[in-house]
């Protein structure tokens, strides 16, 4: 068995956990790198917001300005995290 996830398998595992449950050993294995790789976190992060974003956007029309306030902030964030 093959513990270490390569960062391809890593985005595939986060990607698919959107649609099913993981098993334990995907889940451990995804830990893993999750705990090592700072990239794969980053794209963790950015998957996560554009789910919930495109979920909003396609039950909503408009933003709030809260909402637009957020998505401001985080797209911020990002910025200032690649700068490091």
């Amino acid at each position: 068995m093959k513990l270490m996830l390569g960062c391809k398998e890593a985005t595939l595992l986060l990607i698919m956990s959107e649609e099913r449950s993981l098993s334990n050993s995907e889940r451990l294995k995804l830990s893993l790198h999750l705990k090592m790789c700072k990239f794969c976190r980053f794209f963790e992060k950015q998957n996560k917001f554009i789910s919930i974003n495109a979920t909003n956007i396609s039950s909503s029309k408009n933003f709030t300005r809260a909402e637009k306030d957020n998505l401001i902030s985080f797209l911020n964030s990002i910025k200032i995290e690649k700068a490091k």
